[in-house]
């Protein structure tokens, strides 16, 4: 009779043929810092593979069916917040996609790019920049070395009218569960358009897809809006949703609370820090001059009795920086009321310290600024971090409701409410909640997941459902419609009918047993 251990041997050395030895290991160093996360969860898994072809990777996948071994893909393991790494269950095996790092294509006539899995936010900044390419990508603060393809099949969130990756996918080529290599091409064109159901699901690898560029503007200019008095923020959503559906803000507007806004600020030294709003919001406006003096003129009237906007260009930036500049001599002048000109000093150089990042981010710049700021006051040996990520109606009311559902809960485990709110579609907002905590602590880690599990079960109670999951409950994802779940697991049985790919992600193929 067979044993376990020789059925894994005998995959080990099968992928090792496929991959070479020095792409393929279980060491127990190596796992365990593959399983590291900032949820605080443990997990095991038997080793991990990382193929470096289109080939390999169909390999991988008909050796994961012959020896009936589950599988999880990565594309750069920077998921931080919703598992970074961490396979949907334990004795998987982590397919990480990293040396799948080619910019296939860029299209500088019609503002597309083929990338795969590998490809970086700043190995695509920087393969448009040398091509001299009059188009940028839609960036995130999910750091320079994030996957674009792999936060597009999460469905995340940018900041330009391409932010919402999720619809900017196109003619993605999918290694199935079988090993079948598809093509999901590109549209118009005939016959149902199979893009989007590889995105937040489990039906195969996607080893390389199109993606949509920003074109390059004539001008551009960062917003930042400041609401001094809570009340507002119904007023705030609803003028910001109307300026959207009339093609005012074709961004995608970040709204943030206190908790959230000091979280994301870069420098808060004692002398010169300002508090926050108690909301605030980033945005951009991009086109022509003539067009941002419009928008401008109508942003600004739609907003002037709720909070106080401001607008930014590379220029004005610069101007700031040379008043900065301009302080800093005049106060080692040796007249004693001079020297008072240090404070003034420092407030302006800590503003632009704190938006230059996001200035230069939403028109394609790459940082690690906002990576960085998360892991600041605990560093990453110790950061326990849980993205909750509701979405409700684009409605004052109903963002207000979700305030009220959720910050009690915080309250009640002990947390401090951290919230931001993305205005994704004319529609739709989605929520970013955020449970920092000490992944070291037990007690911490436990509080934290009591009061995670208390957030979805009240939010679900207001309608307020997940607009992305992660490892904690993704396998307990439940459909509202009963007929999408049983056409989801329909189609994982045609596409993977071994089920080895990522078992029971996002739902798919029924509970965990």
């Amino acid at each position: 009779m067979t044993s376990s251990t020789d059925t894994e041997t005998d995959l080990f050395q099968r992928l090792a043929r496929i991959v070479g030895e020095e792409h393929l290991t279980s060491a127990p160093d190596e796992i365990e810092a593959g399983l590291d996360n900032t949820l605080g969860m443990k997990r095991t898994m038997v080793g991990i593979v990382r193929p470096g072809s289109v080939t390999e990777v169909q390999e991988v996948v008909r050796a994961a069916n012959a020896h009936r071994q589950p599988l999880y893909p990565i594309s750069r393991g920077m998921n931080v917040g919703n598992g970074t790494r961490l396979p949907s269950g334990d004795g998987q095996l982590l397919v990480d996609l990293s040396r799948l790092s080619r910019v296939r294509s860029v299209d500088i006539d019609h503002g597309y790019a083929e990338v795969e899995p590998g490809v970086t936010q700043l190995g695509l900044a920087t393969r448009l920049e040398e091509l001299g390419a009059p188009f940028f990508a839609d960036m995130t603060g999910a750091a320079t070395g994030a996957s674009i393809l792999g936060n597009a099949l999460e469905g995340g969130l940018g900041y330009t009218e391409r932010g919402n990756h999720r619809n900017t996918l196109s003619d993605l080529e999918v290694v199935l569960g079988t090993g079948t290599l598809l093509r999901t091409g590109t549209f118009p064109g005939v016959g149902p358009d199979l893009s989007g159901l590889f995105v937040q699901s489990n039906f195969g690898i996607v080893t390389c897809a199109r993606v949509e560029l920003v074109p390059m503007p004539e001008a551009y200019a960062s917003i930042r809006v400041e609401v001094p008095h809570d009340q507002h923020l119904e007023r705030f959503v609803d003028a910001l949703v109307r300026l959207k559906v009339h093609g005012q803000l074709g961004c995608l507007t970040h709204i943030s609370n206190p908790l959230r806004a000091i979280g994301a600020a870069k420098s808060r030294d004692s002398t010169a820090y300002r508090p926050p709003a108690a909301w605030s919001a980033y945005g951009a406006l991009y086109g022509s001059r003539r067009q941002l003096t419009a928008q401008r003129r109508r942003i600004t009237a739609a907003l002037r009795t709720i909070g106080q906007v401001q607008y930014f260009t590379d220029a004005s930036l610069s101007r700031r920086r040379r008043l900065a500049h301009t302080l800093d001599g005049l106060a080692r002048l040796p007249l004693g009321p001079l020297r008072a000109l240090t404070t003034r000093a420092d407030a302006v150089r800590q503003f632009l310290e704190n938006h230059q990042d996001i200035h230069d981010l939403m028109r394609g710049v790459p940082s690690d600024a906002a990576f960085d700021h998360i892991s600041r006051d605990l560093g990453w040996e110790r950061l326990g971090l849980i993205w909750c990520s509701p979405t409700v109606a684009a409605d004052g009311a109903a963002v207000r409701d979700l305030v009220h559902a959720a910050e009690p809960v915080y309250r009640e485990h002990g947390f401090a409410f951290s919230a931001s709110f993305i205005l994704a579609t004319p529609d739709r907002i989605v929520g970013v909640l955020g449970l920092t905590f000490d992944k070291r602590r037990q007690d911490d880690v436990a509080r934290a997941h009591r009061c995670y599990g208390h957030l979805v079960e009240a939010l679900e109670g207001i309608g307020a459902r997940p607009y992305r999951k992660n490892a904690i409950d993704t396998c307990r994802t439940r459909y509202a419609d009963p007929g999408k779940a049983e056409t989801l697991d329909l189609l994982k049985k045609a596409m993977d009918p071994g089920g080895v790919i990522a078992p029971h992600r996002y739902g798919i193929g029924g509970p965990p047993s």
